[in-house]
């Protein structure tokens, strides 16, 4: 009888590890240029909480190991609008992510100066000014 307990105990001791600790999920995707749809490398993906990143290869392709749960993700690279999303992950998943370069919002903005300094009429560009 003292041999089985002892036995049962030595296995509860094994296995009790392995009941606390949390799954791990893979989320891993392409990263591509919104504008024609090429990959972009060296893309940085982070995790804030965890403080678990990564980069994207040649082609675009990242893979992160983490904790499965809720978290936020920053997908960033020079000269593109940087991405944030929350996540709850509870599978491995697979996501593609388009990022938008900068200078189409330089452009959009650029374009809204435009229409309203448009907008305005003045009596010098009518050629009414007055000399004195």
């Amino acid at each position: 009888m003292k041999t089985v307990l002892t036995s049962h105990l030595i296995l509860i001791i094994m296995f009790l590890p392995m009941l606390g600790k949390t799954q791990l999920v893979t989320i891993s995707g392409n990263v591509t240029n919104s504008f024609n749809g090429m990959p972009l490398k060296n893309v940085s993906i982070f995790e804030s909480s965890s403080n678990i990143g990564t980069i994207t290869n040649e082609k675009g392709f990242f893979k992160l190991e983490l904790l499965q749960g809720a978290m936020e993700v920053k997908v960033s690279s020079n000269g593109f609008t940087e991405l944030t999303k929350k996540l709850i992950l509870k599978n491995d998943t697979t996501i593609m992510v388009k990022l938008e370069p900068e200078f189409q919002e330089r452009n959009k903005q650029k374009r809204q100066n435009i229409l309203h300094a448009d907008a305005k009429t003045s009596k010098s560009i009518l050629g009414l000014r007055r000399n004195k």
